[in-house]
């Protein structure tokens, strides 16, 4: 007789668990995840594939180009990036000066210059080229200093976000 009724209770407190998780999942998923009820706070660092990296105070969920092929194709052939994106280009070597054309692109980029984990230069508005140009048309963009990274971001980020000579860029995320 006392299985029996453990045995109804207990299948009393499933059915009102399972009962509470599917009428409230979200409120019933934090209490057990946060059974005190206690502030958390969770950093994220990567979504997907995509890693994120502040310049100053302002996030950028990114995408990686540390592959030749990747660094190659860069943005060529998007059709819009939104603001809070880009793509962070990592080189084999650092303290170099590598140079970008923005061949095969179809919307303006900033482009910022990274060494020592601050901005060193910035690029602003670089618009794509004109529809048939041929690659020996294309201008070469430099640093004019050594850099470690590239990011690049949408057209007129920089100044939206008063970014300039010295601004930190965390790596946290990248460098790892």
């Amino acid at each position: 007789m006392k299985q029996t009724l453990l045995l109804v209770a207990g299948a009393a407190a499933f059915i009102t668990i399972l009962g509470v998780f599917t009428k409230y999942p979200q409120e019933a998923g934090k209490a057990l995840s946060n059974p005190g009820g206690y502030a958390s706070k969770t950093i994220q660092t990567t979504v997907g594939d995509k890693k994120i990296i502040k310049v100053g105070e302002i996030e950028y969920l990114v995408e990686v180009a540390d592959s030749e092929e990747e660094r190659s194709k860069g943005l060529s052939g998007r059709k819009s990036l939104d603001s809070s994106e880009g793509m962070f280009f990592v080189f084999a070597n650092k303290d170099f000066k590598p140079s970008f054309w923005m061949k095969g692109m179809l919307i303006p980029i900033d482009i910022i210059w990274i060494n020592d984990a601050k901005i060193v230069q910035i690029h602003k508005e670089v618009q794509p080229p004109q529809e048939g140009a041929p690659d020996r048309d294309l201008p070469l963009l430099i640093s004019d200093g050594l850099i470690d990274y590239v990011l690049e971001v949408t057209a007129g980020s920089s100044d939206k976000n008063n970014f300039e000579v010295g601004t930190p860029v965390d790596l946290s995320n990248i460098e790892g």
